[in-house]
């Protein structure tokens, strides 16, 4: 595995391998914008991070100055982009739009094709989940034993989920293109689950922005958002954003909040994203939870949040946590996700060995029940996100992206494989 920093482009590019000693890749000094594809499914930003950090580094690379494209399947009807930089394909057949980018890639010559979970033709691949087996092995821990082995059994014959995993074979299968990590984590599962060697992995841990995700200006700011959520002064608010609710264990953590009726303080839990809940607030004894749903904008929850949990089966680098953090909050999570480390345990927050340790997890909130202990954990936590923000992100891919040009005009062994030679798949 390798770790990008963040460097100029006229400066020795680190690639830092566990145990090693830095390897050296000359950069040329010339800044020459780069003609850059950036390929993913959905190019939608309230669809999760992935398309949201898409969308920001696009706008980056332009203000950089690179020629940019966005390629998907989908698009929201108002994004923050030049039309001309937006391209859809308009089928929700995988196997034609694999056929339909190699069409646009042929034309085109970009320098760089980036893609996310689109096409199986790139030179740098960055699979915001990390490891699809390591997803499907969450996503299974998950469920009760039953309803997982019936969930084993249907993916095995279902025959859509056969051809997204023979796409997925090709797209780790590819001899010369570049991996990206979005965490050490990640980085482990695509060597041992991907078979990925370590050279041609490259970590660019997930960034921030901390000038949007920082802690409440003034108490009053802290006592409207509060008041916002119906979250009473005595109470402790423990603060969890999810999509999926079953995945990043907040079943498990309303029963352990409904079971802790001797804990010393009312516990108040907001619960924001999801589907089938939203507005829904229920009275667990003396604690709450409430269910917001989906929020355009969930910065004022963090402000009104004591403590952020996300007990999650698996998560390839939660931005729920870096942006707890950069707000200041004590963020308890498992070692089942990649921002883990970010985490220091007993400093900025703690960590579970898993999300079944709910009798931890209400120990760690005895201890965050003090408010000395949650600011002094909350301005540690903060110094964590500001370590690495979003920026730092953005440049350390773009001196990837660089590093990446450099190696494929050096050699004539560096070619991104043909996509459609070898795939036979059925329409999906």
């Amino acid at each position: 595995m390798r770790e990008v920093a963040n460097q100029n482009a006229d400066e020795d590019y680190p690639l830092l391998a566990d145990g090693e000693m830095p390897i050296r890749l000359r950069i040329p000094s010339n800044e020459n914008p780069m003609r850059i594809a950036i390929a993913i499914p959905r190019i939608a930003p309230e669809r999760g991070g992935a398309e949201s950090w898409s969308l920001q580094f696009c706008q980056w690379l332009l203000a950089m100055g690179h020629d940019v494209r966005i390629i998907g399947l989908q698009a929201a009807d108002k994004l923050p982009l030049p039309a001309e930089c937006v391209q859809v394909i308009n089928t929700r057949c995988r196997t034609s739009a694999i056929r339909e980018l190699d069409a646009i890639y042929d034309a085109e010559q970009f320098d760089i094709i980036h893609d996310m979970g689109l096409g199986v033709r790139f030179d740098i691949f960055q699979s915001h989940v990390g490891s699809r087996h390591a997803l499907q092995a969450g996503s299974l821990n998950s469920r009760p034993p039953l309803l997982r082995f019936i969930t084993g059994l249907a993916q095995k014959v279902s025959q859509r989920k056969r051809i997204l995993n023979r796409i997925s074979d090709t797209q780790f299968a590819n001899p010369s293109a570049w991996y990206v990590a979005v965490s050490r984590m990640v980085a482990q599962g695509l060597h041992a689950l991907e078979h990925i060697p370590q050279e041609r992995i490259h970590c660019v841990p997930n960034g921030i922005n901390t000038d949007l995700y920082r802690p409440a200006a003034t108490e009053a700011d802290r006592e409207q958002a509060r008041r916002r959520f119906a979250i009473a002064p005595d109470e402790l608010c423990l603060l969890t954003i999810a999509h999926n609710h079953r995945l990043k264990g907040v079943p498990l953590l309303v029963s352990a909040i409904r079971r802790s009726q001797a804990f010393q303080q009312n516990l108040h839990l907001l619960v924001v994203g999801g589907r089938h809940e939203n507005g829904k607030r229920v009275q667990l004894g003396k604690h709450r939870v409430t269910f917001t749903g989906p929020l355009s904008d969930p910065t004022p929850t963090y402000i009104a949040a004591d403590v952020c949990v996300h007990p999650t089966f698996y998560d390839a680098c939660s931005l729920t946590v870096l942006e707890a953090l950069s707000c200041g909050l004590p963020t308890i999570t498992t070692l089942c996700n990649g921002a883990a480390d970010r985490i220091v345990h007993g400093v900025n927050g703690y960590l579970l060995p898993s999300p079944h340790e709910m009798r931890q997890l209400l120990m760690h909130l005895n201890t965050l029940a003090s408010p000395e202990v949650r600011r002094r954990m909350g301005v540690a936590a903060r110094e964590a996100a500001l370590s690495w923000t979003i920026e730092d992100n953005f440049r350390a891919m773009e001196s990837l992206h660089r590093a990446c040009l450099a190696a494929k005009t050096q050699t004539d062994a560096f070619a991104p494989t043909e996509s459609t030679a070898g795939l036979r798949l059925r329409a999906a």
